[in-house]
C-alpha cells in the first residue's frame, strides 16, 4: 500500500510539473517594442470632442516631433489635459507610425485620472499606450487618433 501511495504521489508531481512547465511555455512574451512615444493633448467635448496635442516619437535613436488630433463622438462631457506615453511595434519607419487609429472605449476621470489602451493604424503599427488626465471626462465614446510627423 505504501509503494501504491508513493508512485501515485510521484505520478500526479510529474503531470502537476507537466502542466506549470506547459502553461509557461505556452505564454507568449510581449515583444520589444520599435519605439516610444509621449503625447500632451488638451480636449473639449460636449457629445462631439476635440482633442489636439504634440508630442515626440523616440525610435531609431532619432527624437521625431509629432503631432495629433482626436474626433470623438458619443456621450461626453470633458474639459481635460491630457498626457500619454507608450510603446510603439511593428513598424520599420517613423512614417509607419503615423496614420489613423481606431479605438472605442470608456473612461472617466474627475481631477485625475489614467487608463490603457491598444491601438492599431492601417499600416499595422500597434500603439500600446498609457495616458494621465487631469481635469473633468466623463465618457462613452467612439473615436480616431490621427497622427502625423510634425514639420
Amino acid at each position: 500500500m505504501i509503494r501504491f501511495t508513493r508512485s501515485l504521489t510521484v505520478v500526479l508531481m510529474a503531470i502537476v510539473l507537466s502542466m506549470v512547465t506547459s502553461s509557461v511555455l505556452a505564454a507568449k512574451e510581449e515583444p520589444k517594442p520599435v519605439g516610444y512615444i509621449d503625447f500632451s493633448s488638451k480636449e473639449v467635448a460636449l457629445i462631439f470632442g476635440l482633442s489636439w496635442g504634440k508630442g515626440e516619437l523616440r525610435m531609431d535613436g532619432q527624437r521625431i516631433p509629432i503631432k495629433g488630433r482626436v474626433l470623438s463622438l458619443g456621450v461626453q462631457a470633458t474639459i481635460a489635459k491630457s498626457d500619454l506615453t507608450g510603446n510603439v511595434y511593428n513598424a520599420k519607419t517613423p512614417e509607419d507610425v503615423a496614420g489613423s487609429y481606431n479605438a472605442t472605449g470608456a473612461s472617466a476621470a474627475f481631477v485625475k485620472g489614467a487608463g490603457e489602451a491598444i491601438l492599431k493604424n492601417e499600416k499595422g503599427t500597434v500603439l500600446k499606450v498609457w495616458s494621465t488626465t487631469k481635469g473633468f471626462d466623463a465618457s462613452a465614446a467612439i473615436g480616431g487618433l490621427t497622427i502625423e510627423l510634425a514639420d
